[in-house]
């Protein structure tokens, strides 16, 4: 037997909430038959509406600064930045049109605006916790926030989210490459469940096979492979770390 009330705190020590029990003729002992309603305890999970700055700091790190290496797909880059996003956020007003890729080093309010808006909230890390999240918006920096390619087929950070939700939670979504409403359900079904860094250590590990696949049918790609991987270590040391 124990003591009601020395079992009460001891649950509050473990950040249990309030609990309710049946009525008992010694109402000062605790018969564990007798306990009911005793919720599930749930971390905590944190969410942030923008990009915290020091997750954007690290990601630039892991980016550097302007490189137009010829077997990069994503052609001339600075601070994680693509050509190709660059003109799309002067489409979107969220650039002046006079910014070239090799000015945004002497504009860092303009590269945190981008990372924010197209690397952060269009992919909805904002509604996905940390530090999953993270792991999330450096895979959307990294590949894209996702979709299809021109043979139809699931790409980008997306794609890789939402391989973890089918192939090892059996989730019953569409493999379109875009996490949307469907796939944060999805996630939210596996996250009442499942710890948020098990679910981050997996999607991490799917970005590992995903490094590792491009390699093997592009070999001209091995170049960019240990590069990638001691990022992506760098990613899980955060995650694991919870730096937020």
């Amino acid at each position: 037997m124990f003591k009601l009330k020395a079992f009460s705190d001891l649950l509050k020590k473990l950040g249990y909430p309030e609990y309710e029990v049946e009525k008992h003729e010694n109402s000062e002992v605790f018969d564990p038959d007798v306990v009911v309603n005793v919720p599930e305890y749930t971390p905590t999970l944190k969410y942030f509406n923008d990009v915290p700055y020091s997750w954007h700091h690290h990601i630039l790190n892991y980016e550097g600064g302007y490189a137009n290496h010829p077997n990069d797909k994503g052609g001339e880059t600075n601070l994680g930045i693509t050509i190709g996003t660059l003109s799309r956020a002067k489409q979107r007003g969220i650039v002046p049109a006079s910014i070239t890729i090799m000015e945004l080093s002497k504009h860092p309010k303009i590269v945190y605006d981008i990372y924010n808006i197209m690397y952060y909230k269009d992919p909805l890390c904002d509604k996905i916790p940390a530090m999953l999240s993270f792991a999330f918006h450096d895979a959307c920096v990294n590949h894209g926030r996702g979709g299809r390619n021109s043979r139809g087929n699931p790409i980008g950070a997306g794609m890789l989210m939402q391989s973890v939700l089918i192939e090892t939670f059996n989730k019953d979504i569409a493999f379109d490459g875009i996490v949307g409403k469907n796939s944060l359900h999805a996630l939210d079904e596996v996250l009442s469940v499942t710890d948020v860094d098990k679910v981050t250590e997996l999607f991490n590990d799917r970005r590992e096979k995903y490094f590792k696949g491009i390699v093997a049918s592009n070999p001209s790609q091995r170049v960019f492979l240990n590069g990638w991987l001691n990022r992506l270590n760098k990613v899980r040391d955060m995650c694991r770390r919870k730096v937020m």
